[in-house]
């Protein structure tokens, strides 16, 4: 009977310990780059992001759900989402950055083809 009850106590304490293990923090890393891919602050939100300075530290980035619901308590997991959501925001562009580029390209193009055919109608004329 001991050596059944021994077995049983060195069984649990095993299970025990196994759950008991912390995540490596590279694992947690890429876990928060990954549910960070998906982030996208909606219109309204963006709109006052670009307004107010700018403020990776902001409730904006601030990760609601994850992949594992534990890891919203986990600072590394918090830190590097933050992070991750604040670079995949500051690089979004408005509609009217994406007009002024094309109309830039637009006008180029233009002035290239004016110019290729002013030069060939004043060479035909000498």
């Amino acid at each position: 009977m001991k050596k059944i009850c021994l077995l049983l106590f060195i069984a649990v304490t095993a299970m025990l310990n196994a759950n008991a293990q912390t995540m490596n923090s590279d694992s947690v890393i890429r876990i928060a780059r990954a549910d960070a891919k998906n982030f996208k602050l909606s219109d309204a939100d963006f709109q006052r992001f670009r307004k107010t300075g700018r403020n990776p530290n902001s409730d904006y980035f601030k990760p609601v759900a994850a992949s594992n619901s534990q890891l919203l308590s986990d600072s590394t997991y918090v830190k590097t989402y933050r992070e991750m959501a604040f670079k995949r925001t500051r690089k979004r562009h408005t509609t009217g950055h994406f007009i002024l580029i094309g109309g830039a390209v637009a006008v180029v193009v233009i002035a290239v083809i004016y110019a290729a055919t002013y030069t060939s109608v004043v060479t035909s004329y000498n």
